[in-house]
């Protein structure tokens, strides 16, 4: 069921997320045109016209997080916590499969938003003389991996960062989740009071961080960054976890003994 759940995810959200990276892209393209007609002495209505082109791919740029971010706090509210809420609850799944499709699907749109938006601002600024400069600087990291000899510890330090990144994310979501789980089983104030809820958990987790950090901070000074990086590491993922466990916990307490759909 989490498979069809996912399936009909990626269909609802991908009518709004899909059109605006084509807008990125498209507005990439014509941003490479503005960047290189700008210095060639144009009269002042073009020159503006491109300046607005210019802009409007900055604004494009940092508008697609907002915007996949927007996306997927919306269609968790719609598809759970309002009117909606009530057909999803009555569908032959449970609560974790239907929780899980929603983080599953914000985190592969979250990361497809980066890649787009690495994309547009490659084709806005694309060179052809970085071709070489790229592959050149591509050989000398080549050389520098086969010179180290513990080459298994650059690549365990390489999936340590993706595993740390990826549990990190779906922490974030997971921390929305529950503030809105929270503000939504009550009856009146509900976007009040998952905002308060925001403030309140954040301010608990934040201790929970710098606890972290000077349990790192005594622990670093002991021993040598080979050692210490997968000590970190696990320091770093525990905390991630426990506060992922804890988001989702709550999550799914509210969702399934407090959730007030009228």
């Amino acid at each position: 069921m989490l498979g069809k759940l996912i399936k009909h995810e990626f269909r609802a959200t991908g009518r709004m997320i899909l059109p605006m990276f084509a807008a990125v892209l498209i507005v990439s393209v014509l941003a490479r045109f503005a960047f290189r007609m700008l210095d060639s002495g144009l009269p002042i209505f073009l020159g503006l016209f491109l300046y607005f082109i210019v802009f409007a791919f900055f604004i494009g740029l940092i508008g697609a997080f907002i915007y996949t971010f927007v996306i997927m706090v919306v269609r968790f509210k719609r598809n759970i916590l309002s009117d909606e809420g009530y057909l999803t609850m009555t569908l032959p799944a449970s609560i974790h499969s239907v929780l899980w499709s929603k983080i599953i699907v914000s985190i592969v749109w979250s990361a497809a938003t980066v890649l787009v938006v690495g994309l547009g601002a490659v084709i806005a600024a694309f060179d052809a003389s970085w071709v070489y400069d790229i592959l050149k600087d591509l050989g000398y990291l080549a050389e520098l991996f086969l010179s180290i000899d513990n080459k298994a510890q650059v690549i365990g330090w390489f999936f340590a960062a993706i595993v740390y990144v990826i549990v990190y994310s779906i922490t974030y979501c997971l921390n929305i989740y529950s503030c809105m789980a929270i503000g939504y089983g009550f009856a009146r104030h509900k976007a009040l009071l998952s905002g308060a809820a925001f403030i309140a958990i954040g301010i608990v987790m934040s201790w929970v961080s710098g606890s972290e950090l000077q349990y790192l901070a005594v622990m670093n000074d002991q021993v040598p960054f080979s050692v210490g990086f997968y000590q970190n590491f696990a320091v770093m993922l525990g905390t991630q976890l426990f506060k992922g466990a804890v988001f989702y916990v709550i999550t799914w307490l509210n969702l399934k003994y407090r959730l007030n759909l009228e």
